[in-house]
């Protein structure tokens, strides 16, 4: 079988370097609502997943000089009733009256309940069984950090004190990238996937915890697609600088294989036009939300008004050039 994708495949889908239309670098935010727009019960539900979410965080760090025991995990899981907390996450909706664009709420929600979570509650089901080791620890370390950010940047007051630290300067190098995806075994509720990664870049992609959740809130909802779609249970990620000789911006590549029947599906779900994916509402058994999010974050990276714009230019695309399908986004590199 071929390898799924690489870096140098990323090469001819766009034009090698793109313009911004920005004066300063976008910090990450604007694809967020306030905490309080919910009624009290599911504010309280994000509240206590949050909080669940943070213990588990420092439980299972493996930076810690005296490392948890999986008892202990247990009975905090016990102790915040997770399957609740995962139940209630399902119901959280915002009031029919919350001044509140439609789509940002949609997309919120979409990203608060997928993200990582889905992973996230796999791995406790595990965990609560009593069957994990060392790498499933670590696992849950790497998927609650980072849905913690998800959280923070897609719920503007759930952890003020929190969110000021996402604000300050602070350089993100690839590797928090390379370090949770290279060769990881990646399991949802209805899918699971190995994830091949191929990077051709050593450098930093954001100057801020809460950019990087930005990116975050893209590469999850890319990948939760690939794995969910990947008919051979292989899902590949691929990172190219542009221009070589003095990268300005990264071009990041998700792909997966489909079979003729899905093919044939997608064909007649985006009539020819698979570009029209990005745009938002149309699906295969998801919300239709995911592709959108990611496209309204490249926009805003980009300084780009216009979807239409966006596409055309190559900054955020689709390629089905054979038996696989690749998804693609740019991302400004950061500066030292």
């Amino acid at each position: 079988m071929t390898i799924l994708l690489q870096a140098s495949d990323l090469a001819a889908l766009a034009p090698t370097a793109l313009p911004t239309y920005r004066q300063e670098r976008y910090q990450g935010d604007a694809m967020d609502i306030a905490l309080d727009a919910f009624d009290p019960e599911h504010r309280v539900i994000l509240q206590q997943m949050y909080a669940l979410l943070t213990q588990l965080r420092q439980l299972s760090d493996p930076h810690q000089a005296q490392p948890v025991g999986l008892d202990t995990i247990q009975q905090i899981l016990r102790e915040h009733e997770w399957k609740r907390l995962v139940d209630g996450m399902r119901t959280i909706s915002l009031p029919a009256t919350a001044p509140i664009d439609p789509l940002r709420a949609s997309q919120v929600l979409h990203d608060l309940r997928g993200g990582a979570l889905q992973a996230i509650v796999l791995l406790l089901g595990l965990v609560d069984l009593g069957i994990t080791g060392e790498q499933d620890l670590l696992r849950l370390w790497l998927l609650s950090r980072d849905h913690l950010k998800i959280f923070r940047n897609a719920l503007t007051d759930i952890d003020p004190e929190g969110s000021a630290l996402d604000q300050a300067h602070n350089l993100h190098h690839i590797n928090l990238i390379l370090e949770k995806w290279q060769q990881a075994i990646y399991t949802l509720s209805d899918a699971q996937a190995t994830i091949h990664v191929d990077c051709a870049f050593d450098g930093y992609v954001a100057e801020r915890c809460l950019e990087f959740a930005a990116l975050d809130r893209i590469l999850y909802n890319l990948i939760n697609n690939a794995v969910r779609h990947s008919p051979d249970s292989e899902v590949a990620l691929a990172i190219l600088p542009l221009p070589a000789d003095k990268p300005s911006q990264l071009r990041l590549g998700v792909a997966n294989r489909l079979t003729p029947a899905q093919h044939m599906r997608l064909n007649q779900l985006v009539e020819g036009d698979h570009k029209r994916l990005f745009a938002g509402g149309l699906t295969i058994g998801g919300s239709g939300h995911g592709l959108r999010i990611c496209a309204d974050f490249v926009q805003r990276a980009f300084g780009l008004r216009q979807l239409d714009l966006a596409l055309a230019m190559g900054y955020l695309g689709v390629s089905v050039p054979d038996e696989r399908i690749i998804f693609w986004v740019h991302w400004p590199v950061a500066g030292e």
